[in-house]
């Protein structure tokens, strides 16, 4: 029965080609000791104690080629056997892994479909939403002043008491489109009513304005028929008259600016409201890239530190040898010093990367 070996086992000395050559060694140095070349002779008796010594280095060399071959031609025999012995369970791993893959491929397109299902039940209820919302705000735009008070109705029965439960994870989303509803619908309350007030103001003043014609007519009819009896009370009747028309026209004038205060209110809310989305669009790109910036920091930040680590470990942390060569210490010194001071630069330079 053959005995096993174990690799581990192996030692130089075992094989046949390296016995007894560490005393063929110590015999040829003892043969050749070193000489110190003074003329002639002595360079002939160095180069022929050079050439046996050569020999000897060469010769175990060979040997140590002829041991290699012989391992190299183990190594192939191993490899067959290796790969006889892979083949016995290679097709069964190589089936048992497409039947993985297959069942990993079913898995994932049950994971796909499950998103798109929960995707299109999002986009849905968020349509939902959008389309409330367009419906409201369209009712707001149409909206006249004799409409407010059943406007106002209208949301607090049916808008404002939506069922919320019907927008899951989107409730928020609703809230926030009603709330904005809620803002429209007092600001175009506030702008029809004032509009409103202006147009009953107006009406009034040419009311009064009509009125006062029709008596200033009629006092003209009556003066000019008793003009040179009444002439002192005509003087005075013109005066009244005309610090009246001065006080329409001032009435006029209050109106005029009234309507301009409107529309430059007006003007400035659309404004506003164009300011704050374009605010908001920069707070969103803002926001995107200082993201985009933590990401990358975050991703170079692994890099960074195994970069300082690895500069830090060059660093000469052992305990300075005492010298007696002062000329020697100091040049030591410097080469320590100035490698630490690289290795500080370098860290620098790592810390500096953005």
């Amino acid at each position: 029965m053959n005995k096993l070996i174990k690799l581990e086992e192996l030692e130089a000395s075992m094989f046949p080609e390296l016995q007894g050559w560490k005393e063929k060694q110590e015999e040829i140095v003892k043969a050749n000791p070193f000489v110190t070349i003074v003329d002639n002779k002595t360079y002939e008796e160095a180069k022929k104690n050079r050439t046996a010594l050569v020999t000897a280095r060469t010769t175990i060399e060979k040997q140590d080629k002829l041991i290699a071959s012989k391992l190299t031609d183990i190594r192939k025999k191993v490899s067959v056997t290796t790969k006889e012995l892979i083949d016995i369970t290679q097709p069964h791993e190589d089936k048992q892994q497409e039947e993985v893959k297959r069942y990993e491929q079913i898995k994932e397109q049950e994971r796909i479909e499950k998103e798109r299902i929960d995707q299109e039940r999002k986009d849905a209820i968020q349509s939902k939403i959008e389309t409330i919302y367009l419906t409201e705000k369209a009712k707001i735009d149409n909206l006249q002043f004799d409409g407010i008070d059943a406007i106002n109705k209208d949301f607090e029965d049916n808008l404002f008491k939506t069922d919320v439960a019907q927008f899951e994870e989107f409730e928020l989303q609703f809230a926030s489109k009603v709330n904005l509803i809620k803002q429209q619908l007092a600001e175009k309350s506030t702008l029809l009513t004032e509009k409103e007030n202006q147009r009953v103001e107006a009406e009034r003043l040419a009311k009064e304005k009509a009125e006062f014609e029709v008596e200033k007519q009629a006092k003209a009819d009556a003066d000019k028929k008793e003009r040179e009896e009444r002439e002192a009370a005509q003087k005075a009747i013109d005066k009244a008259n005309a610090e009246k028309e001065a006080e329409l026209k001032a009435k006029e004038k209050e109106l005029a600016e009234k309507e301009a205060q409107a529309k430059a209110k007006e003007d400035a809310e659309k404004q506003a409201k164009a300011d704050a989305e374009a605010k908001q669009k920069a707070e969103k790109e803002a926001k995107a890239k200082a993201d985009a910036e933590e990401k990358r920091l975050n991703e170079l930040k692994p890099d960074r530190e195994k970069a300082m680590l690895y500069i830090e470990s060059l660093r000469f942390t052992s305990e300075f040898p005492e010298l007696k060569n002062q000329e020697i210490a100091d040049a030591l010194m410097k080469i320590r010093d100035g490698l630490n001071s690289t290795i500080i630069d370098f860290n620098n330079q790592i810390l500096t990367i953005k």
